[in-house]
């Protein structure tokens, strides 16, 4: 199923592009502040409460716009993005404060905008690459420390450890102002369809319950074109 996530986004990157007069592209940088949760019934998975918290940090990277009209256009966008949540764990019997951090690429291969009065608005799938994570753990002397065992490896017994999901995919969706002098503001939400757990065995075991723990990231930027 990733492998072909991944094929069709870079097909619809690149028919995209090829389709277009390369004088009509314009990149931009840009950078931005992200309000990021999970949601999903399963937050028991994490929290002992079964309550998680927003997360807020960061995100930097590229756009890259593509008119095909005086209004319509495609948008393309690659960024790295620090996002997670946090919760209360309890660990050796006592409540922890924890977070859960993840470093992604977030890669929106392709989005239909609409553009008017430079205000502009638009919606596409997106894909999300998982490089490093860390959950907040308490040794058995009580010290508080990163545990990076929660990004897992491919040696890892899905029946017996939840490690995280390496590939998240979704939707998002944005809206924009442009300013003349090549600035822009504007704020966008993207929503995971992909749980953060990864139990692919339930996939093949039909008495192994599906995770549900998604993402839900809300972004606020700004944007130079170059």
């Amino acid at each position: 199923m990733r492998k072909y996530i991944i094929i069709l986004c870079l097909v619809l990157v690149t028919s995209s592009i090829s389709a277009q007069d390369n004088k009509d592209v314009s990149f931009h940088v840009k950078a931005g502040y992200l309000h990021s949760n999970l949601v999903g019934k399963d937050k028991g998975l994490l929290a002992s409460d079964h309550k998680i918290n927003p997360y807020n940090s960061f995100f930097i990277g590229l756009q890259v716009d593509n008119p095909i009209s005086s209004i319509l256009g495609f948008k393309h966008e690659i960024s790295y993005q620090n996002y997670g949540a946090k919760f209360v764990r309890d660990l050796n019997e006592r409540p922890l404060d924890a977070k859960l951090i993840m470093h992604g690429i977030f890669i929106s291969p392709i989005s239909i905008s609409a553009n008017s009065f430079g205000i502009e608005v638009y919606l596409g799938p997106y894909v999300n690459l998982l490089v490093n994570s860390s959950i907040t753990a308490v040794d058995n002397q009580g010290r508080v420390y990163k545990d990076y065992e929660i990004f897992g490896s491919s040696s890892n017994d899905q029946d017996s450890s939840g490690y995280l999901q390496k590939m998240d995919y979704g939707v998002v969706a944005g809206i924009g102002y442009s300013f003349s002098c090549g600035v822009s503001l504007g704020a966008r939400y993207s929503r995971g369809f992909a749980s953060i757990i990864d139990n692919a065995n339930a996939y093949e075991n039909e008495n192994r319950p599906k995770a549900s723990l998604y993402t839900s990231n809300l972004a606020v930027f700004l944007s130079y074109k170059l």
